[in-house]
Formats: C-alpha cells, structure tokens, sequence
C-alpha cells in the first residue's frame, strides 16, 4: 500500500473522452419533459433537484397541494378562479413512488376547489396525468374551502431554495 500510485499499465483510446459531464443548472429543467420533472421531484426529496423540478412545474402551470401532496393543473379550455393555468403537454412515462393515500383520495373524490373548472392531476401511483372534473362526486373537494389555500406559491419554493443554499 502507500499513497504513490503507479499510472495503470493500459491507456484509454483518444476517442474515449474523459471530460467530466457539466453540472445540472435550473436552466436545464426548461428541456425536460414533464414526466422526468415529476420523477426528480419524487425522486430527489429534500434535493436542489427536487425544487428546480418544482419551479420549473410552476413555470408549467403544474400547482402542488401541500395536504394532499398531488399536483394539479387546469385542464385546457378551462376557465375558472385560482391560479391554476392549463396543462403542458400529456402523455406517461415510468417510475413511482410518493404519497399514495393522498392519490387514492383525489381518485375517489376529485381534484376540487380553486375556483371551479376541470383539473389534471399527476398520478403518482399510476405515473400518468389523469383529468379530473371536480362534480364527478357528491363528495368532492370543492365543498372544502380551504382546498384553494392548500396550494404551495412559487415564492414558497423560492424560498426554500433560498435556504438550501
């Protein structure tokens, strides 16, 4: 042992280039698909990536539910109060993860509230968008006034990346 080390008795060929890839930048996050911003944000708990992911879903007009732990957009064509926007974009991807419970509870009772409308919803169960109309049940989240206020605000998220630092 010791702390000389011996170059290895091989080279790399020149095509073989040994540059390291550049750093992940919140510029980026604008190129990713929709899918791969959810799976950062469900993959990377507590992580910068977590929060470029969140900012750059924001930017999409995508809205995180604190309580509830799902994010929602306006469907397209809707109207309606809130800040909801309309959706970018659909399709599916791969993964999983995340807050089940609460997933299961908007399956059964609608993504409601922000000031009426239809909704999309990331299943993060199913690893889909799913529409949501928020009368498809008796018991939806629209008679829950409190529903609209459970939505984090883009400052909210910058401000965590304030602290992360």
């Amino acid at each position: 042992g010791g702390s000389n080390r011996e170059p290895p008795p091989f080279t790399s060929p020149k095509s073989y280039v040994q540059i390291a890839p550049p750093q992940l930048q919140s510029a980026h996050f604008a190129r990713f698909g929709v899918e791969t911003l959810f799976y950062m944000f469900y993959c990377f708990p507590r992580d910068r990536f977590q929060l470029y992911a969140a900012l750059e879903l924001y930017a999409r007009k995508w809205l995180y539910h604190r309580e509830l732990k799902v994010w929602f957009a306006r469907l397209p064509g809707t109207t309606g109060g809130g800040s909801a926007g309309s959706a970018v974009g659909s399709g599916t991807g791969a993964g999983g993860g995340g807050a089940i419970g609460s997933q299961r509870e908007v399956q059964q009772n609608g993504a409601a509230g922000a000031g009426g409308g239809s909704f999309l919803y990331f299943d993060v169960s199913s690893w889909e968008r799913r529409p949501f109309h928020e009368n498809d049940s008796a018991n939806s989240l629209e008679a829950d006034p409190n529903f609209a206020s459970g939505f984090l605000s883009e400052n909210e998220i910058r401000s965590c990346l304030t602290r992360a630092g």
